[in-house]
């Protein structure tokens, strides 16, 4: 508990902290924890059988106490589970400590250690993520693969054997596959991809890998996830997996055919709905400004997308609306509303703001000028001259006898 007894509580207490700590993570193994500070250095308190706690001792601690960071060291992550503990440093390199049995330290050796060693990465590779199993460890690099070692009886490590591994080996992911994140059970592991879908290898008698049956695999496998599912976190029990689904989303788009319609011209508006948990079902109200030009149903499409590769069929779903009008000289502000009828949220498509000018007026009939035609300009000295020849007649004085 880190409270200063060895008492078992049965609501929450308040752990020691030296004073003025601020604490940013934390982990915990078996009988033990650890805190991570703001400061980059790592506390912690608990069992320390074999080493765990990392302060050089055995000695078990009920108040956190600072682990023997290598001098300069700053930590920016940490993992732990069963009996060991794993850090990220902030120059990309990885600390281990505690039970070594399995090589889940990755120092090539299978001895426990009381204060922090380096773990034996290949050369050229950045770790962004890490996660603890109960024997073996796992490191996510910045390309997306995955590496593992320790025990690996139950092919926890996912090399496709079940040979321990005291430095790590690299996890036979498919081909194409690029993992975001990670995290270890007891004897199993788990990767969720970036494509929202999960991996899990290792053991498998209480059906863990979620595959749909209860056999070990020493390799990845996909596990079973519900049709249109998209993953963002896993978390791993003795014997059980978790997953953390995304939100539901809808996305709505307008699109303006032709892109600037003069006055009075057909013009289609076409609105496309995209959803991440179902296919999208409903109506699309398209409006300009405040005006409701229709309700139209949506009509859905399907794609199918695969790849010369063991990663599953993937299916797009998207559904559309059209609708053709001609609008009037002004200023127009489009949208697509969408109202829907499933589990997919309603959603608006960003504007498409239209100004449509007015048609030029009728031009006038020229008289005068360089480009007067023969036939105009010979008619309208005509009119004019009978007008001439009209107004001189009126003005011709009467006759006088004489």
């Amino acid at each position: 508990m880190g409270d200063g007894t060895n008492t078992n509580r049965s609501t929450p207490v308040t752990v020691n902290l030296p004073p003025g700590t601020e604490v940013t993570a934390i982990a915990g193994g078996d009988d033990h924890s650890l805190a991570l500070t703001s400061a980059d250095t790592v506390l912690a308190w608990g069992e320390n059988n074999d080493g765990e706690l990392g302060d050089g001792t055995t000695t078990d601690r009920s108040t956190p106490i600072t682990v023997n960071l290598p001098a300069g060291v700053a930590v920016t992550a940490i993992a732990a589970h069963g009996d060991h503990n794993l850090a990220l440093t902030s120059t990309d390199t990885m600390l281990a400590w505690g039970a070594n049995f399995g090589g889940q330290l990755g120092d090539g050796t299978t001895t426990s250690k009381s204060t922090p060693v380096n773990v034996n990465l290949p050369a050229g590779v950045t770790i962004t993520a890490i996660a603890a199993g109960d024997e073996h460890s796992l490191a996510l690099t910045s390309t997306g693969t995955v590496l593992a070692w320790g025990d690996n009886f139950d092919g926890q490590l996912g090399d496709g054997t079940n040979t321990n591994r005291s430095t790590p080996v690299d996890v036979n992911l498919p081909t194409g596959v690029t993992v975001t994140a990670i995290t270890g059970g007891n004897l199993h592991s788990l990767a969720v991809t970036s494509t929202g879908t999960v991996l899990a290898w290792g053991e498998n008698s209480s059906g863990q890998l979620g595959d749909g049956t209860t056999t070990n695999s020493s390799t990845p496998v996909n596990v079973d996830l519900p049709p249109a599912t998209t993953i963002t976190a896993v978390a791993a029990g003795d014997a059980h997996s978790l997953a953390l689904t995304a939100p539901p989303t809808s996305t709505t788009t307008l699109q303006v055919t032709p892109a600037n319609p003069t006055a009075d011209q057909d013009t289609t508006l076409t609105a496309t709905v995209t959803c991440n948990i179902d296919t999208p079902t409903g109506t699309i109200t398209f409006r300009t400004n405040t005006t409701t030009l229709t309700t139209t149903p949506l009509t859905t499409t399907t794609t199918n997308t695969t790849t010369l590769t063991t990663t599953p069929l993937t299916t797009t779903t998207t559904a559309t609306a059209t609708h053709t009008t001609t609008l009037p000289p002004g200023t127009h502000t489009l949208t697509a509303h969408y109202t829907s009828t499933n589990t997919c949220p309603n959603s608006q498509s960003t504007p498409v703001n239209l100004t449509i000018t007015p048609p030029p007026d009728e031009p006038d009939l020229p008289i005068t000028g360089p480009n007067i035609t023969t036939t105009t300009g010979a008619a309208a000295l005509s009119i004019l001259a009978g007008v001439i020849l009209s107004y001189a007649a009126r003005r011709r004085p009467p006759h006088r006898a004489r």
